[in-house]
């Protein structure tokens, strides 16, 4: 409304997530139950207003103090043989999920593993996954939201896969460790972070258990879209095992 050059502009209070809208049409300002006016601010360095509105998820192995095992022999990157795949099943044109982190407690070292290095690829198409891994938990840390997340499929472990598409992406790679790792270690990788982390200089030899935050670039996954880790050790002759912990949302 209008009234001698004076503008009101007026909204609709939303807490949870509105529905979709399609580009270049015109729709109504989104507010809070207090009268703030929702803007893309709410991706600030806390991420609780994603989670007050039901979009932000976590998974984890299922049994706290049991770690998983990757497979065997792992001692190279195979597109079929990802330690973590996870799918996003929403429907074309809906909803995206944009990873935050995800941390690895090593619970057994395997054998003769080093040079332990990680690796994130992204595919499209259908589902790669075939067999294999451990089905992680999948939670709303918002016990006042009914939200669903978008992923179908979330494994973790020795996974069996079908071969890449002519789409797949590697998007990131790094070394967590120079030798076997110790049990107890952690490393910690994190999605879009432009600050550098505490961590950056550890020593990545030698016995003593090692915390490493490792920065990764913003990973998206859209709808029908897939995501693959890879973590392999050279001359590793028998499984490591690990517990794992994710963080996601989705919008």
């Amino acid at each position: 409304m209008a009234n001698n050059d004076i503008i009101f502009a007026r909204g609709l209070t939303g807490r949870g997530l509105p529905g979709k809208q399609a580009d270049n049409i015109y729709n109504d300002l989104r507010l809070s139950r207090y009268g703030e006016l929702q803007t893309q601010a709410l991706l600030g360095s806390k991420l609780y207003p994603l989670a007050d509105e039901g979009q932000y998820f976590v998974a984890r192995n299922p049994t706290a103090g049991t770690g998983i095992a990757d497979a065997a022999a792992q001692t190279s990157i195979s597109d079929t043989a990802p330690v973590a795949f996870m799918h996003n099943n929403d429907a074309l044109g809906g909803k995206r999920i944009y990873l935050d982190f995800m941390r690895l407690e090593v619970t057994a070292a395997g054998t003769a593993g080093t040079n332990l290095r990680a690796a994130f690829k992204v595919d499209s198409g259908n589902t790669r996954y075939t067999s294999g891994g451990t089905a992680l938990t999948v939670v709303n840390p918002n016990m006042d939201s009914g939200s669903v997340s978008v992923v179908d499929q979330l494994f973790f472990g020795a996974i069996t896969a079908a071969a890449a598409t002519g789409s797949v992406r590697q998007v990131y790679q790094a070394l967590c460790r120079t030798v076997i790792p110790v049990v107890g270690d952690v490393y910690l990788f994190t999605f879009g972070s432009s600050s550098s982390p505490a961590t950056s200089g550890m020593v990545l030899e030698g016995t003593a258990q090692l915390e490493r935050h490792i920065m990764c670039p913003p990973i998206v996954i859209g709808p029908q879209q897939q995501l693959t880790f890879h973590e392999f050790s050279a001359s590793q002759s028998a499984a490591k095992s690990f517990e794992i912990t994710m963080g996601w949302w989705e919008r």
